[in-house]
């Protein structure tokens, strides 16, 4: 039994995917095994074309997020700090993805550089349906006095 938890703040749905009971994942399933046992319940947002923005889409749980959110039907926008690593990133995930994905530099110890990529979002994308805060900042800068 699946249940579906969500949740509106400001025109901002936040969804969980409960699993209750037996499910046949485990520690060895991949993100392609978990779409599969809950595509029927995925929410309407994701499956007709949603945009998602995911940090730290080039490597790691953000570029196998962002190929999963792709193939559950999603627009993507993989987010990274090093433009090229997010375009070898996009490249991995095959020649389908470059039509529904795009590589958006962003680098979060920067101020300035979130502001111009959530401009340049609004602006090309104009609605985010989903947004996967994935990527970790490891050191803050230190305070100015």
């Amino acid at each position: 039994l699946n249940l579906v938890v969500s949740i509106m703040l400001d025109n901002l749905a936040i969804v969980s995917i409960l699993s209750v009971g037996a499910v046949s994942l485990g520690a060895k399933s991949t993100a392609a095994d978990v779409l599969a046992a809950h595509r029927s319940i995925l929410p309407s947002y994701i499956i007709r074309g949603g945009v998602a923005v995911v940090t730290g889409a080039n490597s790691g749980i953000g570029a196998e997020a962002a190929r999963t959110l792709l193939d559950a039907g999603c627009h993507v926008v993989l987010c990274s700090r090093d433009f090229t690593a997010g375009l070898a990133a996009l490249e991995d995930m095959g020649t389908e993805a470059a039509s529904r994905a795009r590589v958006q530099t962003l680098d979060l110890a920067d101020l300035a550089s979130v502001k111009a990529a959530a401009d340049e979002i609004a602006r090309r994308e104009g609605k985010v349906s989903l947004l996967l805060n994935n990527a970790g900042v490891m050191a803050t800068p230190s305070s100015r006095r």
